[in-house]
């Protein structure tokens, strides 16, 4: 892929990236705007965010069905409203999610947990 083929998918004001259903692995080389909100990778081969650098401003990532198996080293932003992992390979989340103090929303369907999380709501 060239250099800068994600921009074609980022919103004109440049707060949204739809990489829905590209034919995406990995983010390695993708410079995100430090002002995106949204983020959508559903439906890629996405294995890894290792190394990726989410933006402090992203309010809505969507990670649902892709290969993503960990989520290990990953600093998800502080103001992350809505955390979609549906249909995924993870098998265990983050104790970094219970410090989403603005998470309204986290789907978690149609995955293969070996155990909900204790702080996680019934």
């Amino acid at each position: 892929m060239e250099k800068d083929w994600w921009k074609k998918h980022l919103s004109e004001d440049g707060r949204v990236l739809d990489l829905r259903g590209t034919e995406l692995t990995s983010l390695e080389g993708v410079d995100l705007p430090a002002d995106l909100k949204e983020l959508y990778l559903s439906g890629t081969d996405l294995t890894s965010l290792s190394g990726v650098k989410l933006p402090a401003e992203l309010q809505a990532l969507y990670l649902d069905n892709t290969e993503l198996s960990s989520l290990e080293g990953v600093k998800l932003p502080a103001n992350l409203q809505v955390l979609c992992l549906s249909d995924t390979k993870l098998t265990s989340l983050p104790n970094s999610i219970k410090e989403l103090k603005e998470l309204f929303m986290l789907n978690l369907s149609y995955m293969k947990l070996k155990e909900l999380p204790d702080w996680l709501p019934e």
